[in-house]
């Protein structure tokens, strides 16, 4: 699963997409020096900072941080499984699922032990 992440951050950097952009395309467009308003305060100063450099953020009002994907579960009020598919469903980038889903590796560990078991029981 973190392959996920790390593939979607990769591929958002490729396309030249950073924070500001998700945020701007969210309709919370940053100020000269990064900030917005924070959705979760009544502050009439922004308080979200964005970093545009690393692609993560911190709201100072919340005490909340996190990166692109974090921000996107932050702002929307998601978990980050769903920010990221958000994210790349929004920007039309394919995620690869070269890796095993966790139920086939648990499945797949439960047969070996089975086999396992049943040699041991043919000796």
């Amino acid at each position: 699963m973190r392959d996920d992440f790390l593939e979607l951050k990769t591929r958002l950097r490729e396309h030249g997409i950073d924070i500001c952009q998700v945020s701007t395309d969210l309709y919370m467009t940053p100020n000269n020096k990064g900030y917005v308003k924070s959705p979760f305060t009544t502050d009439r100063t922004p308080s979200l900072k964005l970093y545009s450099k690393s692609d993560t953020f911190y709201d100072f009002a919340a005490a909340k941080g996190g990166d692109i994907i974090a921000f996107v579960a932050y702002t929307g009020g998601m978990d980050n499984w769903t920010a990221l598919h958000t994210l790349s469903g929004f920007y039309d980038i394919s995620i690869s699922d070269n890796h095993p889903n966790r139920r086939d590796v648990i499945k797949q560990r439960l047969a070996e032990e089975r086999k396992k078991k049943e040699r041991e029981a043919a000796i």
